[in-house]
């Protein structure tokens, strides 16, 4: 699980390197500076969206155009409004690049597309990780025997066997099902113990045993 999580985020940070440019922010940076600076008390707070990619052809066109009050409009019926937390982010970043420090401001435009992914991805992983879980939990139940003698079964065929290695697994089977009461059937029982692997690797004789039943089975 660790090695898929560096996994993730190599690959989030390979993705997320340069993939919102500052400089290429549609609409007038000047005029968003200001905003945030000299006319930051005439101004409500700066609202960013994030539009999804089947809107994405559409959204451009209008940015080819530049038409802002359409491209408003448009992320405001198709956008995902952005968190607080990411917009303070963009805010900084577009005023550290009108200081010049370029380089700082785009580390931190990668790091917002950075969580925006990760955001997406990490729940997806986290769902399909319990999905997962969850299959391979009801595969194992599936494999294991429903019936209450099996384990039983099991301890007192194992223990027969090292007393009486020769015993034949017929004979097994059917001593065991009449030990049961017929509950279990001898087929069942030759399936249970093919499954554990329990007969020893010796050439079966027609020869008299009996169960050897420990304490509890």
């Amino acid at each position: 699980m660790i090695n898929l999580a560096q996994k993730i985020e190599d690959a989030i940070h390979q993705v997320s390197t340069g993939a919102m440019i500052i400089s290429s922010i549609k609409g007038n940076l000047d005029v968003v500076f200001k905003a945030l600076t000299v006319n930051k008390n005439d101004y409500e707070q700066l609202v960013m969206y994030e539009i999804p990619d089947e809107h994405s052809h559409g959204f451009n066109v209008l940015a080819s155009k530049e038409d802002l009050t359409a491209l408003e409009l448009f992320a405001e019926k198709y956008g995902v409004k952005s968190s607080e937390s990411d917009v303070q982010a963009i805010g900084a970043a577009i005023l550290l690049y009108f200081q010049s420090q370029f380089e700082m401001a785009q580390t931190i435009a990668d790091m917002v597309y950075a969580d925006r992914l990760r955001a997406r991805i990490y729940p997806r992983i986290l769902r399909d990780t319990r999905e997962n879980a969850y299959r391979e939990k009801l595969k194992e139940t599936a494999k294991r025997p429903r019936n209450k003698h099996y384990y039983d079964a099991i301890k007192i065929a194992k223990a027969t066997w090292a007393k009486y290695p020769a015993a034949s697994k017929n004979g097994m089977c059917q001593k065991l099902h009449e030990h049961f009461k017929g509950q279990v059937s001898s087929d069942t029982l030759d399936r249970w113990i093919k499954a554990a692997k329990i007969k020893p690797r010796v050439k079966s004789k027609a020869t008299s045993f009996s169960l050897v039943v420990l304490e509890g089975a």
